[in-house]
Order: C-alpha cells, then structure tokens, then sequence
C-alpha cells in the first residue's frame, strides 16, 4: 500500500499542475482581452501560425496522419481551429473550440511566443489591407463630394449674384463649414433671416425687424401668396420650405453657439453644418425668384 507521505506528495503536484493550467488559461485570455481593446469595433479575422498538436501511424494499412492546430480570432473572441488529416484519402475534418475547453498539451503548444506573434503579425496585416481600402474608398469619395459640393456652391453664387449682400452672408457661412461646423450653421440661419428680410422690404412690408425666422417665413409666404402671381407648384415649394426653415432655426438653437449649450450636448458635424449651408442657400435662393416674380408682375 502506498505511503501517506507518497500520496500526499502526487496531491501536492498534482494542486500545482491544475494551478499551472488555470494560469495558463487566464493568461490566453489576458492575451485575448489585449487583441480585443486593440481592435475593438473593427471585426477583423485572423490566425496564427499552425503547429502539429498531434500524429497517428497505422502499421497494417501504412496510413498516417495528425491534427494540426492554430489560434484564431475573429474580433470577439479568441479560439483554437484544429483539421484532422491523413493520406487515407479521406477529407480533412476540421473544429473549433473555445479555451478554456482545449486539451492542456495543445494551449502549451499553441501559447509559444511564436505562435502569439505571429496571430499579432497577421492581424495587423489584414487590419492594414482594411485601411487601405477604406483610404482608396474615402479618397474618391472625397474628391466626388467635393466636385458635387462646388457644382452646388457655385450654382447658389450664381443665384446671389445680383445680391452682394446676400452673396456675402452664404459666403460666411459656407466659409466655416469645415473649421467650425458650429458657426457655419448659426451664419447660415442668419443668412436665412437676412434673406426673409430683403425680400419683405422689396415688398413694401414693414416692422420686421426683430421677428423669429419663423415668423419672417410666414409673413413672407403671406405676401408671396397675396400677390397671386406665384403659380401652385411653387406655392407648394414654398409651403415645404416652412418646414424646412423651421429645421434650420430648430438645428441652430440645438446645435450651434447661438443660444449656448445644455447638458448632454453633442456638437454638430461637418455634414451637418454642410448640409444646413446648402439648405438656407437653396431655399433662400428659391424664395428670391419668387420675390422677383412679383416685382416684375407690378413693373
């Protein structure tokens, strides 16, 4: 029979070897939190290095084979894929297994800094190939926004060419757009108001001066509608850009510094303030031809 202190022994090494074991998966999935923080978001997939986890010979049939195994990740988790080979002709089996579920032998093997690098080495590979495909995709799309950006900022110039003043307030607010998409926006409602107020003063109306877009917006679809002159499809532009003035003045006290910030705030972007630009431009633009419509109906 065996002794107490022999058995108390192989109780001891037998503590230390799942302690090494349990550390040994801890630390792989250290390594696998580490390959998360670094690519979080991206979603990319990769894998290490193969290494022979194991091999079998069949002396009567002379057939042979193994399973080779190596780590992969796929932007969620870390995993061990095996395949299961042999030149019997039959097809490799593969499998995929979490950590923690993986024979002890094979995380040994498959934790060798050769291995980890080269999961490393891959993952940034393909997060670079990533990276230039996106550069070329934004690199176009760039240079086509730009292109469609100055067809339309050269078209609403031309609508306020006979405007200086007016010229100039667009002007001021596209000219922000990108350095402070905060300001661009409140310019651009201030455009709009500039706009409303021109064209009420061509009209002959008066006390104007210090009304909301809002209220400029209805006095002068008012006057445009009186007039009878405006026909019902543009009449019905002009219906919609009420609500479209609306959004911007509704953007401008949100979003921009006009009337200071509030709790939760989040500034607006550069397509947004681009977007609103081109709104009070177009829409302003609109309502100038209307105004002039009805001042060439009276010459």
């Amino acid at each position: 029979m065996a002794s107490d202190n022999g058995l108390a022994g192989l109780a001891a090494l037998s503590a230390k070897v799942r302690s090494e074991r349990r550390i040994l998966v801890e630390r792989l999935k250290a390594f696998e939190k580490k390959l998360l923080e670094a690519a979080e978001g991206i979603g990319c997939y990769a894998y290490s290095k193969s290494v022979t986890l194991s091999t079998w010979d069949h002396e009567e049939s002379g057939f042979s084979g193994g399973k080779a195994g190596w780590l992969a990740f796929d932007g969620e988790k870390l995993t061990v894929r095996t395949e299961s080979y042999s030149d019997s002709g039959q097809e490799s089996k593969y499998d995929e297994q979490d950590l923690d579920r993986v024979p002890p032998g094979w995380l040994i093997q498959l934790s060798a800094p050769r291995i980890l690098d080269s999961l490393v080495v891959n993952i940034s590979k393909t997060l670079e190939e990533e990276h230039t495909l996106f550069a070329t995709a934004n690199e176009w799309l760039t240079k086509f926004v730009a292109v469609e950006k100055a067809l339309i900022d050269g078209d609403l110039e031309e609508n306020f060419e006979q405007h200086p003043n007016l010229l100039e307030s667009w002007q001021k607010a596209r000219k922000t757009v990108e350095s402070d998409p905060e300001d661009s926006i409140t310019r651009s409602c201030s455009h709009l108001e500039t706009v409303l107020k021109a064209c009420l003063k061509q009209l002959g109306d008066t006390g104007y001066e210090t009304l909301s877009v809002d209220k400029l917006n209805s006095r002068v679809m008012r006057k445009l509608r009186d007039a009878g002159i405006v026909d019902g499809g543009a009449l019905q532009a002009l219906t919609g850009l009420g609500t479209i003035f609306h959004g911007i003045a509704t953007i401008r006290n949100s979003s921009s510094t006009a009337h200071g910030r509030i709790g939760g705030y989040f500034p607006p972007g550069i397509d947004v303030a681009q977007f609103i630009n081109h709104l009070a431009g177009c829409g302003s633009a609109f309502v100038l031809r209307q105004t002039a419509k009805i001042l060439e109906g009276k010459g």
